[in-house]
């Protein structure tokens, strides 16, 4: 039990900690390096250091019970898919070895690699959900330290009604919207103290608003209305969900009024500047749509196997054209759309026929959707690491909602 529990947390590590270095977070002088290579300040990320771990953990205390029959046939054939998609990304670095930039990039494929194996070898031996209830608790807690590491960055850009979008530890702050969303997805899915949980709701809805990312508010939407099946389930069979939601509302206003004065103006500032005058008036969209034209033209060049891995920033002189499907299309061609298509369509196969037995597994179906969907607004294919060991764990069925349906099935 305490090796599961280290291990998830090592997982939820590496799924959240991004591109984070200690010359990157602490300032450690470590000399400067050519940006995005292979350098010695590798050594200093932490998300080698948490995968490494992860697998260690996964190789020494991973159960040798298996699944059923079931879950290691869905489980493989994801997982089969995936690593064929990461194997031609590889083989399309033989294409772009003269540039510096793809030993970075096969770095990071190696460390999904490494992530998605072992969280396959946790899923298939996974029978009672020990692993995914304690990755899916270390996920939340991790998020939410992340969330509260933000609140003196809000207080004193509130002070002013100035700031630059809010990010901690020198990430992005399209990221660290993807992580205030699953804070508010687990406090949706929480089933106790209601007025605690509406009220946590709104003043989470405060930071995401400050990150100013759309994709992640988009991603949040998506990720409500794909699971909206089991949360108004819930909803309706608590009778004291509007009592408690009127309360919740009444003291989230008197929270925002005397505890945080200022924070609520500074949102809604924030929230019209961003998101109704610049992107619903002006039209303003980061410049998206003019790297998603030009990695269009980049798949028409080069349409069956690509420019090669890292060929987008080789062609452009910029990390990734923000968009999953766009990046796979120019660094791998239609061979690479084709294996990333194949793995969603199995990925919605193994969706719909846990929703049929009703062992559907809501909180990791809502994670992969925020994963996805952001995944089109922003980031590569590493930043998207989460939505596809999300989409492993999926293939495990909820032991609990298997014997509620069986149950269920009894009485007729």
């Amino acid at each position: 039990m305490h090796l599961t529990t280290a291990a998830s947390f090592a997982l939820a590590l590496s799924i959240l900690a991004g591109r984070w270095g200690l010359d990157r977070i602490l300032d450690v002088g470590i000399p400067d390096v050519e940006p995005r290579s292979i350098s010695p300040s590798l050594i200093f990320e932490v998300r080698l250091w948490s995968v490494l771990t992860f697998a260690t953990l996964t190789f020494v205390g991973a159960p040798k019970r298996p699944g059923s029959q079931s879950t290691r046939g869905a489980s493989i054939s994801l997982l089969i898919s995936l690593m064929a998609l990461l194997f031609w990304l590889v083989i399309s670095g033989f294409w772009t070895l003269e540039t510096g930039i793809v030993g970075y990039k096969l770095y990071e494929i190696s460390l999904c690699a490494i992530m998605f194996a072992c969280t396959y070898r946790w899923a298939v031996s996974d029978a009672n959900q020990e692993f995914s209830d304690a990755l899916w608790n270390a996920i939340v807690i991790s998020s939410f330290l992340l969330v509260s590491m933000s609140l003196p960055q809000i207080i004193s850009s509130a002070s002013s009604l100035t700031g630059a979008r809010l990010a901690v530890l020198g990430g992005g702050p399209n990221i660290f919207g993807r992580y205030v969303c699953i804070c508010i997805m687990a406090c949706l899915f929480f089933k106790r103290r209601r007025v605690a949980r509406i009220m946590l709701i709104g003043i989470l809805l405060v930071p995401l608003v400050l990150t100013g990312s759309r994709g992640a508010l988009l991603g949040l939407c998506v990720a409500c209305l794909v699971c909206s099946p089991a949360l108004l389930r819930d909803w309706l069979k608590d009778r004291w969900l509007l009592p408690s939601m009127m309360v919740g509302c009444i003291l989230l206003c008197l929270f925002f009024a005397f505890v945080t004065p200022g924070v609520l103006e500074y949102g809604v500032h924030k929230f019209e500047d961003r998101f109704v005058e610049a992107t619903y008036r002006q039209g303003y969209a980061s410049s998206r749509w003019e790297l998603f034209s030009r990695a269009f033209e980049l798949c028409l060049e080069r349409p069956l196997i690509g420019h090669g891995l890292a060929g987008w920033g080789n062609e452009m002189g910029q990390p990734y054209p923000h968009n999953l499907f766009l990046e796979v299309g120019v660094e791998g061609g239609c061979i690479g759309l084709v294996l990333l298509s194949g793995f969603i369509i199995n990925l919605g196969i193994v969706i719909g026929s846990c929703i049929r037995r009703g062992s559907i597994d809501w909180r990791f179906l809502s994670l992969a959707a925020i994963m996805f969907t952001s995944a089109q607004f922003s980031g590569d294919f590493f930043d998207s690491r989460t939505f596809f060991a999300a989409s492993l764990l999926l293939s495990v069925p909820r032991r609990e909602a298997s014997l509620a349906r069986q149950d269920m099935l009894r009485k007729y």
